[in-house]
This record gives C-alpha cells, structure tokens and sequence, in this order.
C-alpha cells in the first residue's frame, strides 16, 4: 500500500514539474505589446516569435513536445503533437514509431501495430519499430510474430542498447510458451 501511495506521489510531483516547465515555456513567448497604450521599447532585444519560426523548426518543436508528453506517459497529448508532425511530414520515420508507442499506452495495439509497420516501410533500419510491433503483437496474442520482430529488434540493436536485457527476457519468455504448446 505504501509503494502505490510513493509512486502516485512521485507521479504527481513529476507532473506538477512538468506542467511548470511548460508553463515557463509558454510564458518565454512574448505577447505583442499593446501599441495603442504605449509604443514597445526599441531596445529590447528580437525574441523569436512562433510565427518567425521555418517550418522545420515547427515540426522538431511539435515533436520534441510529443516525446516529452509520451515519456510523461501524456499519451493523448503526445499523439496530438505527433498527429501534426505527421500531417507535414508524414515519412518521418520517428513520429511514426513514437506515435506507436503512444498507442501502445492507450491500449490501442493494432493502431500502434500499423504505426510501427509504417516505419519498417519507411526505414527497415529503425530498430525500435521492431520492438514496438514485437509488443503490439504480443499484446495481440500474436507470439510467433513478437518472437520474430524482437529477434530483429536485438539483431539491428547496437550492444549497449538499454532495452537489450528486457528484449532477451521476453524473447526467452515467448520461446518458452511456444515449448510448452
């Protein structure tokens, strides 16, 4: 009981830490001064305004807040910021395997099946793809098939990838239930 007390506590904290740094952020971009009431100050210093912004820039930044989103487990915000990157670049390897991802923390496995299918279309090299369809299909009850995209997640995985050891656990794991049918 008191471990799901700490870890609600540590999530609330991490939230409220998040909600401010947006805030910061939000708040970092100046509002047009009001010209009828007195004329802005010709010394500041140019801020860069959203709309001054190149497109590319707009898409690294709506990413970047959808990975921060899908890492805070902001699953619906994620998929929102990663909906418009996709909507400007839709061959973006990395939109398309992180808006997986977001599916899978809504449940929605075969959306996130097909968003990490996409990316294999895209870019056969993008090993986290394999591991997001190797959960997908598992959650799907498709062992066979999760057994074969996380063999290839470890096979494309550089050695000190973090996930390796959590990819041969589940690869045991699945080659153990396939034994025992």
């Amino acid at each position: 009981m008191k471990q799901f007390y700490n870890k609600k506590i540590k999530t609330a904290i991490a939230t409220v830490i998040l909600i401010g740094g947006l805030g910061m952020a939000v708040n970092y971009y100046p509002t047009t001064p009001n010209t009828i009431d007195k004329p802005a100050p010709k010394d500041l210093p140019k801020q860069t305004q959203a709309a001054d912004l190149t497109m590319e820039e707009k898409i690294a930044q709506r990413f970047k807040e959808g990975a921060v989103m899908l890492h805070a487990k902001q699953y619906k915000y994620a998929i929102t910021a990663f909906q418009w990157v996709l909507s400007q670049q839709p061959e973006l390897p990395e939109a398309n395997v992180n808006m997986g991802f977001a599916m899978l923390g809504l449940d929605k496995n075969k959306i996130a099946h097909d968003f990490f299918a996409r990316t294999i279309e895209i870019k056969p090299t993008q090993a986290n793809a394999y591991y997001g369809l190797a959960i997908a299909l598992e959650n799907m009850k498709d062992i066979e098939g999760a057994r074969g995209a996380m063999r290839t997640f470890i096979h494309l995985s550089k050695k000190d990838n973090p996930y390796l050891p959590k990819a041969r656990a589940a690869l045991w794991v699945w080659e153990e239930k396939t034994k025992k049918q």
